[in-house]
């Protein structure tokens, strides 16, 4: 059995295309989008158009569940924020028929051997990364005993030996963040002993013309942090993290708005 699995696609269309065509190529019995459908790029609803029509499994994602509970009684504080400005034009242009269905979208896709989630097995937001205990993987992935657990949210490629088992992070296929431009996914393959190999693919697209849509347009539908998202898609490298890490104790204390604050660390 051979399953194609891509992750973040964050409403870069473009990205989605070229990688859907490659799989057509790669004899692929089915595949699998951990999450991350929409949310960022200028055009979300062209790229729910495409996987509305992909015979393939959709899973939910935390973007998703920003654009359901967005301007409703379940939405945090912290959804308010002018952070999360892109989140709530995105759900703007869903219906609430829509939104449901984004709601029932499951967290996770399992096989024999294999594990399928967005962030982990208990919800849609934490993260695996270098410095990842066992102690929180064990929280994280509590249930599950498959010899292979592949998930995505992180945007960064990360193998992971835990337990006797390994985790695969996917890098992200709308918004990569490993300094190269091109669309990533991952071609899984049950081998005849049961177990499951891997295969790193990447897709040249048309990068520019993704680019090209994050204009002055989107920036003033979206606010300033659209201006981090256009230089992770550009350079193809984190930006947003390192954004808050510098200025959000300065933003919190009123010594600087997020406008000046985007500005400066573009800047530098």
């Amino acid at each position: 059995m051979r399953i194609a699995v891509l992750s973040d696609i964050h409403g870069n269309s473009f990205a989605l295309e070229a990688v859907l065509e490659d799989i057509a190529g790669q004899s692929v019995d089915e595949i699998v989008v951990a999450g991350d459908l929409v949310n960022l790029f200028p055009n979300p609803r062209k790229s729910r158009e495409i996987l509305k029509g992909l015979d393939g499994r959709l899973l939910q994602g935390n973007h998703e569940y920003y654009l359901y509970t967005a301007d409703t009684p379940e939405a945090p504080e912290w959804m308010g924020s002018e952070r999360f400005r892109p989140a709530r034009w995105t759900a703007a242009q869903f219906s609430p028929a829509e939104k449901a269905e984004m709601m029932a979208l499951p967290w996770h896709y399992t096989l024999p051997g294999l594990f399928i989630a967005h962030a982990s097995e208990r919800n849609l937001f934490d993260n695996v990364i270098d410095s990842t205990t066992d102690e929180e993987l064990e929280t994280y992935f509590p249930a599950t005993n498959a010899a292979l657990i592949v998930r995505g949210h992180n945007h960064h490629w990360l193998e992971r030996d835990w337990g006797g088992r390994r985790i695969l992070s996917l890098n992200a296929c709308g918004l990569p963040l490993n300094d190269e431009v091109d669309a990533p996914y991952t071609v899984l393959t049950r081998d005849n002993t049961g177990s499951w190999v891997y295969e790193k693919r990447c897709v040249r697209y048309d990068h520019a013309a993704a680019l090209r849509t994050m204009d002055e347009a989107y920036i003033a539908n979206v606010g300033p942090v659209g201006r981090i998202f256009r230089r992770e898609l550009q350079t193809a490298r984190g930006a947003l993290s390192p954004f808050f890490k510098l200025y959000s104790d300065r933003m919190q204390a009123g010594e600087i708005s997020l406008q000046a604050a985007v500005e400066a660390f573009l800047e530098d």
